[in-house]
């Protein structure tokens, strides 16, 4: 499946893509990003599409995060700045901000995207190209990952396997389905009239992922869907060390499971089946010890074919060589963060981001 994914992605690249449309509206939710946000606004405000606004809110930052915002504010016109209301109890902070600039975009379409990302100059134009040209609705993705950290991109990395092992896109894309949605809220290209039919950002506030979840809705309200490649121009600078990449998907996970007794089991049988998947290099080989050649020849082939589609999609992003190959390592940390994600829910703890509990 995950070859399979790698040729669709593939197809649906775009090599020029239209730089007149529509008016698009990027909004940036920003909190404590003083190290990036500056960056970013760069990266915006040099794009080759010549029909949009940026809208960024400052969610309640404890840092200089505002003061920079201001300083771009001040030189480009098309470039609006807001200070976010309070954070409200049990609102996710991220989707309460967008919920406060969703309603101020003048666009027909909104391309809202993390502060910690740097784009492309045709990053706008090819979002809007593949929007349209594949007739979508909400179109999301997953950009190049930048990490310090070996061990931190191994983590990051876990994203990877819903593309080689779990979604097949070619199908989803024909016959969208919850059970088979993903996104990525590093970037997502909506359409600002089909978001608003389905509640907008506000319906989700109280969620923990919003990416996913707004997604989902999309789908259950038969709008068009689809992941898209978009590691060509857009890059994230989420997390810089092992430890945020650890705790930063294990909170991602946290918004997917519920966190009560009866989703321990499914999540035993997901785990034994990544492990097995890990470890089905060394069990080919006790296979070739013990004899059992008809079966490590199976477990071979299986393997190998897991490596390459799961080497390609990660190449795709541009993780390193070493990061792509190490897949197992990958797997194997990926069982960890869904024991640490329910057992943190469980014990009624809450994660920490952006230096404000979630």
């Amino acid at each position: 499946m995950g070859i399979s994914n790698v040729i669709f992605l593939k197809a649906k690249e775009i090599k020029r893509a239209p730089t007149k449309g529509p008016l698009v509206t990027v909004l940036i939710p920003a909190r404590n990003e003083e190290h990036h946000i500056g960056d970013l606004l760069i990266s915006l405000v040099n794009q080759d599409y010549e029909n949009y606004e940026i809208l960024v809110i400052d969610d309640n930052s404890t840092d200089k995060t505002w003061e920079v915002i201001q300083g771009f504010v001040t030189k480009y016109p098309f470039i609006t700045g807001y200070k976010g209301k309070p954070k409200v109890l049990k609102v996710n902070g991220k989707t309460y901000a967008l919920s406060q600039i969703e309603v101020l975009a003048k666009g027909e379409i909104l391309l809202s995207t993390d502060a910690d990302t740097v784009h492309a100059p045709n990053s706008i134009s090819t979002a809007v190209a593949l929007l349209k040209n594949n007739e979508l609705d909400l179109g999301s993705g997953f950009p190049q990952e930048a990490c310090p950290s070996f061990l931190g991109s191994c983590c990051i990395n876990a994203m990877n396997f819903a593309v080689v092992a779990y979604i097949p896109l070619a199908i989803v894309y024909k016959h969208p389905s919850p059970f088979f949605t993903l996104a990525n809220g590093q970037l997502m290209v909506m359409n600002k009239e089909k978001l608003h039919s389905i509640g907008g950002y506000e319906r989700i506030c109280e969620k923990l992922t919003d990416d996913v979840t707004l997604a989902k809705h999309f789908v259950k309200e038969k709008k068009r869907y689809s992941l898209l490649p978009i590691a060509s121009f857009i890059k994230c600078n989420m997390y810089t060390s092992y430890k945020e990449a650890f705790w930063g998907i294990t909170r991602s996970i946290g918004g997917i499971f519920p966190a009560n007794l009866w989703i321990l089991p499914p999540i035993l049988i997901i785990v034994a089946a990544l492990l097995t998947i890990a470890f089905s290099p060394l069990i080919a080989i006790l296979f070739g010890i013990y004899g059992l050649y008809t079966e490590c020849l199976l477990t071979a082939i299986g393997c190998l074919l897991f490596t390459i589609s799961w080497y390609s999609n990660s190449r795709r992003q541009e993780f390193s060589r070493l990061v792509s190959f190490c897949w197992p390592l990958t797997v194997i940390l990926l069982c960890s963060m869904y024991f640490a994600s329910y057992f943190t829910r469980m014990k009624g703890k809450t994660f920490t981001w952006k230096d404000r509990e979630v």
